[in-house]
């Protein structure tokens, strides 16, 4: 790692020294660009700007100008949406395995750009499955086909029944979810993605900077 952040920072000094002060370096984690600034120290010989650091997580959010919410904010405002919906007297620490479960859920949504509206549906029949998901690969619809028709409308096991309740309410959950995020300026990491997509889309992305360096694999 210290002998890649070496030759990382001495190449990015001998390019771009000149315009350090228009220069964003994104790293993966703080403790990366920590020992970025102390190669940059080594190798500099002048006085010059320092380019501005910056982990990933932080550059995307500043980038979707919506704040990320801790966890706990984030579910208790999940957990005050599902009861409405699902009528349950279920506990805020009942709820939380669940509700952290169905966070990362949305948050797979946003990142991966999924239409909620088209997921949270009860589709029994494989034409409308072809029909309606003809973008995804054989093998998606095919494991898509195998999970709805293992339900038979004519006889619910109770599991199903709970199942069904919650499924149909997940997109009246998701939208008034993501609209209280929206009215408070505040959001998850995937609302972050999807939010510079969009920016991207209508050309409005303001990246305020001439020169952004990616440094560093993130997951």
């Amino acid at each position: 790692m210290d002998n890649f952040l070496k030759s990382a920072c001495a190449d990015i000094y001998s390019k771009y020294k000149n315009i350090f002060d228009r220069t964003t370096i994104v790293f993966p984690n703080k403790r990366a660009g920590l020992f970025f600034t102390k190669y940059l120290s080594e190798i500099n010989t002048e006085t010059i700007w320092s380019p501005e650091i910056i982990t990933l997580s932080d550059f995307i959010e500043r980038l979707s100008g919506k704040h990320k919410a801790d966890t706990i904010t984030l579910i208790f405002k999940l957990y005050n949406i599902y009861r409405k919906h699902v009528k349950t007297n279920e506990s805020f620490d009942d709820f939380y395995f669940w509700g952290e479960m169905l966070l990362n859920d949305f948050d797979d949504i946003d990142k991966y750009l999924v239409n909620a509206e088209d997921l949270f549906q009860n589709i029994y029949s494989l034409k409308e499955i072809d029909a309606k998901f003809s973008y995804l690969t054989e093998e998606q619809l095919e494991a898509i086909k195998m999970f709805w028709t293992s339900f038979n409308p004519e006889k619910y096991s109770k599991g199903q029944e709970d199942f069904l309740v919650i499924w149909e309410n997940l997109d009246k959950i998701y939208k008034e979810f993501r609209a209280e995020l929206e009215a408070s300026n505040m959001c998850y990491e995937g609302i972050s993605y999807r939010n510079i997509v969009e920016k991207i889309k209508k050309g409005s992305l303001d990246i305020n900077s001439e020169k952004v360096v990616f440094i560093g694999f993130n997951a």
